[in-house]
């Protein structure tokens, strides 16, 4: 059981760090133009660009080919081009091209990397809470004057929290900070049209 979670970082190491434009590049004759190029795979005659290479969100690369649908990330394509028989001879040869010897200082960090999401979760988690409460005090204050943009503030905090960006949730704080201590205006009220 430890093994396959050991195996299995390891494979995520490499699927995230390994350049795979990069690495199909080396070792084909394939030349990558904007992620695409013929199918490299021995048994692919291609006449098309079907071969597709993509970063993903996590970090993850992965490749496709629309022609012969082999598809997968760096450990599928090492097994399928080279035709050999497992996955675990795709993992080791990769460990002995990248010459990754010892698969415990990999866990180590791995668990630096978690640690390090760790840390970025709670510092997100707590820049909301202290924007959140910022929002409802103006509320509080003067729910007419506030209202819209504090709903405004809400749909930038949402968005912020999906993109995991801090910046704009901190600088979301200030506006609402500034605007508690009267440093920022609302608009004035427009009466009756005029």
């Amino acid at each position: 059981m430890a093994q396959d979670k050991q195996l299995r970082y390891l494979v995520e190491h490499l699927v995230k760090t390994i350049n795979l434009p990069d690495f199909v590049e080396s070792v084909t004759d394939s030349t990558l133009i904007y992620g695409k190029c013929h199918c490299p795979m021995p048994n692919h005659n291609d006449r098309n660009a079907s071969f597709h290479v993509n970063k993903m969100g996590n970090g993850a690369w992965i490749f496709h080919c629309f022609g012969c649908h082999v598809k997968g990330h760096i450990v599928h394509f090492v097994k399928d081009y080279y035709g050999l028989r497992s996955w675990d001879e795709a993992i080791l040869f990769l460990c002995k091209k990248f010459d990754i010897k010892d698969k415990e200082d990999l866990i180590i960090q791995g668990l630096k990397n978690v640690s390090k999401k760790v840390d970025s979760q709670r510092k997100m988690e707590n820049a909301n809470i202290m924007v959140s409460n910022q929002c409802r005090m103006l509320l509080r204050k003067d729910f007419k004057l506030h209202k819209d943009w504090v709903s405004d503030a809400y749909k930038r905090i949402n968005t912020a929290l999906d993109d995991e960006n801090y910046e704009t949730i901190e600088s979301i704080g200030y506006e609402a900070s500034n605007r508690m201590s009267g440093a920022i205006e609302a608009p004035a009220m427009v009466i009756g049209g005029v």
